[in-house]
This record gives structure tokens, sequence and C-alpha cells, in this order.
């Protein structure tokens, strides 16, 4: 029994951290011997130049800051590139309200839904919406201009467009969500709330535990900076 657990669990690790093998391009084949020089490696289908072609196709928008238009423009790409693959795509619509602006900002989730059947699911997930402004930049004078984040947020969106490609050849028990989440960077002032988008996906999560079973997850975010480097918080 014990064995029987740890098979299903390494199983869903490993389906998790594809996303992660596919975005280094590393490159998984069978073992073979390494002196067989005759013997080709099989690439990944991952497409990297594709995957950019959806990263530009999203900054081409502009911002895309909750509650705005540009964020709605981007729903309506990610719904239909989704759906055009054969996936099912469902909107979580719900409303925040951030302390420092006091008013209600309609606010979208989305979940885009591979074997739907499965009780047993893995997450792939990426933040969707764009900070109002770019305060984290080093030069003082630009954290106020306009923000496309090519970066934080469309990266991890543009990957999985990519991935979305493939997923109807994956051939498992287990269920996959690629979940999109709103309002994560909505902030105007440092004391403002983060992650409006994942807490209600949690909270939604927890009422249908019956019908769905989620093992594990891997968020994927900035995951396209050059020498990116992240400092523990």
């Amino acid at each position: 029994m014990i064995n029987k657990i740890r098979l299903k669990t390494y199983a869903l690790a490993s389906l998790s951290l594809l996303a992660a093998a596919m975005f280094f391009n590393i490159q998984l084949s069978a073992q073979t011997n390494p002196e067989d020089k005759n013997m080709k490696e099989q690439p990944l289908p991952f497409d990297p130049e594709q995957s950019m072609k959806y990263l530009k196709e999203i900054c081409d928008i502009g911002t895309r800051i909750s509650g705005s238009e540009g964020i709605v423009k981007q729903r309506v790409l990610i719904k239909k590139h989704f759906e055009a693959l054969g996936a099912r795509v469902l909107e979580q619509e719900f409303k925040a309200i951030q302390k420092s602006t006091g008013r209600p900002t309609p606010m979208v989730n989305m979940v885009i839904t591979w074997h739907p059947t499965a009780r047993e699911r893995v997450i792939l997930c990426s933040h969707f919406d764009t900070r109002p402004f770019a305060d984290q930049e080093t030069d003082p004078k630009k954290r106020k201009g306009t923000f496309i984040s090519a970066n934080d947020g469309a990266s991890g969106v543009a990957l999985l467009m990519e991935m979305g490609r493939h997923m109807k050849k994956l051939n498992c028990n287990i269920g996959v969500d690629f979940v999109f989440f709103d309002g994560e960077e909505f902030v105007f002032d440092p004391d403002d709330e983060y992650f409006f988008g994942s807490k209600h996906f949690a909270r939604e999560a927890r009422k249908n535990t019956q019908t769905i079973k989620y093992r594990s997850a891997v968020l994927l975010d900035m995951v396209a900076g050059k020498d990116a480097k992240f400092p523990i918080e």
C-alpha cells in the first residue's frame, strides 16, 4: 500500500514539474549508452519561439490591470486559444476591495481544464494581471510609467498557451488545470493587499473537495527574465 502511495505521489510530482522541464528545454529520453554517437536526442515538442509569439500578442494588448479593458481583451484571447485546443474554460467571477481605493473591482480567474472527469488533479498556474505602476523599477523616474509586464505575468501565460497545444496528447488518469489568477498584483500602495485571485480560487476549491482533489501545484511567475535573481523574502 505504501509503495502504491509513493508511486502515485511521484507521478503527480513529475507531471507538475513537466512545466519547468519544458521551459528549460530539458531533454527527457530513455537511458542510452552515452558512447553511442549515432543515437539522436528526441527534442521536446515545446516550441519556445511559438511561446514568444504568444508573449508578444499579449503585450500588444497593452496594460492589463484588474478591472480594465486590457485584461478583458486578454481573457478573450485566452478563452479563444484554449477552447480551440479542446479544453474546457471556466471563469470565476468575483469582486475585491483594495484598501487604498475603497471600491469594489470586478475580477475573473480563468480555469483551463484538461481531462475534466479525473478527480485527482494538479495545477499549473500564473497570474495574468499587471501591476498598475512599475513601482519596483530601480529608476524612480519610471515608477509611474506604463507597465506592459512582459515577464511579470505575461511570460507564465505565454508558456501555458504553448503547453496547451500538447495537452490532449497527455495520456494519463490525472487531470490538469491551468489556472490564471486575477488581482494578484492590484496594488497602489505599499500596505495594499496582494493575491485576491489565488485566495478566491482556494476558497472555491475547498467547497469542491468531494469532486476535485488537488494533489500538487506549480506556479509559473516571471519565468522569462534574463539572468533573473530571486532573493529569499
